[in-house]
């Protein structure tokens, strides 16, 4: 009887990694297609971090219904995000194209200013936005400052995984759908414990905090 315990018991580990697994590959699937239009790439990046917060906490729901609610609730705050983070890289790009002259210069210092500055945002605004209440743009930056100061190597960290994404999927476009994910979930897990200390200002933790879960 025991060994056909531990069978079963080995069996329920090994069907439990493959719901994982498919689970995984389904919302980044959703990811990349909700990213399609462009516009609405930063609210389908905080749907993904959603459902990862969801999985992180215990709280799975339908993979569908639950990626869909955290893309609506998202909507406007993602595409500030987006607007924010995105803004500045265009720029520099664009100014670094142009012939030298004094403006494009000057267009170059600003836009690597506006590089620096949205650094946090892009490590921290995601996680920090399906956490926790952000009421705008201005507090969800807030937020994600004090976050990248209380935890400077953490941050470092996951500007280092979000650049290997980067460059993996530029050597292998296929790379997103296995790296999206894992990466996602790391960078969620990497900062619970700093969430607390910055949700204060502007607004409270999520209830899962409340009851000792975050």
């Amino acid at each position: 009887m025991s060994g056909g315990d531990s069978g079963a018991g080995r069996w329920a580990v090994v069907l439990e990694a493959l719901t994982s697994f498919w689970r995984a590959v389904g919302v980044t699937v959703m990811w990349l297609v909700a990213c399609l239009p462009v516009v609405t790439a930063g609210a389908a990046t905080m749907a993904l971090v959603g459902v990862v917060r969801d999985t992180a906490l215990h709280r799975e729901r339908p993979v569908v219904r639950s990626y869909l609610a955290h893309l609506r609730d998202n909507a406007r705050l993602g595409t500030g995000w987006l607007v924010f983070t995105l803004l500045p890289v265009v720029a520099l790009a664009v100014t670094w194209r142009q012939p030298a002259a004094v403006w494009t210069d000057v267009l170059a210092v600003i836009s690597m200013i506006g590089v620096v500055a949205m650094l946090p945002l892009l490590v921290h605004g995601c996680t920090l936005a399906v956490h926790t209440r952000q009421p705008s743009l201005r507090a969800l930056y807030r937020s994600s400052v004090l976050l990248a100061v209380a935890t400077p190597g953490p941050t470092l960290i996951g500007l280092l995984m979000i650049a290997a994404v980067v460059v993996a999927t530029a050597v292998w476009p296929g790379a997103i759908i296995v790296l999206g994910y894992p990466v996602a979930r790391a960078l969620f897990n990497g900062f619970r414990r700093g969430f607390n200390a910055v949700a204060v200002q502007p607004g409270p933790v999520r209830e899962e905090h409340a009851h000792g879960l975050g």
